[in-house]
């Protein structure tokens, strides 16, 4: 579909731009940010399993980023 075509670009656009490294950084942030929308935009109720979850995606960010 278009939209799939457009976010494809986009993620090309973006390695170019930033680097492969600082590019894969951003798409970790995927998760964190749907568990944040879920329970802003649909109240969902945030699990422990979540939690422990984002932040092991933190620290592996962190752990990453200190190059």
């Amino acid at each position: 579909s278009l939209e799939q075509m457009i976010g494809a670009a986009l993620v090309v656009l973006g390695i170019r731009c930033l680097g492969a490294g600082r590019s894969s950084m951003f798409t970790m942030v995927g998760p964190l940010l749907t568990i944040g929308f879920g329970w802003w935009l649909l109240n969902e109720q945030i699990s422990l399993e979540q939690m422990i979850g984002a932040a092991l995606v933190v620290l592996g960010i962190l752990i990453v980023s200190r190059k």
